[in-house]
């Protein structure tokens, strides 16, 4: 099995392992068991989620990203999530593993829509977004809480942003 289930430039998208607990709990607003617990079970149920973000030249543990599959006003949606560790804010790397997680989901799971769902307040995931091609879609309340939902079609993506490198071939349910 390879490494990476994700590979940019930069970094190493990998499956989350619950040894990972301690690395995520460095994100303090995140829920980390339920990250680690979810991220565990919907590898088998759903065959994609959070994964961890390590940079490729020190093997530093960055924050997560993933595709989770999401339900929002009775609709489902799979939503690029993206959260790093304060150390790596600014650095262009939430962009860089949003961007390999879009290309992933595109060219490898073949779906056609994205999501991001951003509270108001979260300009610098808002900025994200822009860079990777979403564009503002609506107002909604996801799990009681305001969000934007910006969205990510496969074809205007394309037109707009070129694949980022080596979104991985091998994350399918199971591991297979």
């Amino acid at each position: 099995m390879k490494k990476w289930v994700i590979e940019t430039a930069r970094l190493g998208l990998r499956r989350l392992q619950a040894e990972d607990i301690v690395q995520v709990r460095r994100m303090p607003w995140l829920n980390s068991d339920r990250v680690i617990q979810r991220s565990l079970e919907e590898y088998q149920t759903v065959g994609h989620a959070f994964l961890a973000v390590v940079l490729k030249a020190t093997g530093e543990f960055a924050g997560v990203c993933g595709l989770l599959d999401q339900q929002i006003e009775d609709q489902r949606e799979q939503e690029v999530g993206y959260h790093l560790i304060e150390a790596f804010h600014g650095q262009g790397l939430a962009t860089e593993a949003a961007r390999g997680v879009m290309d992933y989901a595109f060219d490898v799971l073949g779906l056609d829509r994205i999501v991001s769902f951003i509270e108001p307040h979260n300009l610098a995931s808002a900025r994200v977004a822009a860079k990777n091609g979403l564009v503002y879609e609506r107002e909604a309340v996801f799990r009681d809480i305001p969000v934007r939902v910006f969205v990510a079609d496969r074809a205007a993506v394309r037109a707009v942003v070129p694949a980022a490198v080596g979104a991985g071939k091998e994350f399918s349910p199971g591991g297979r």
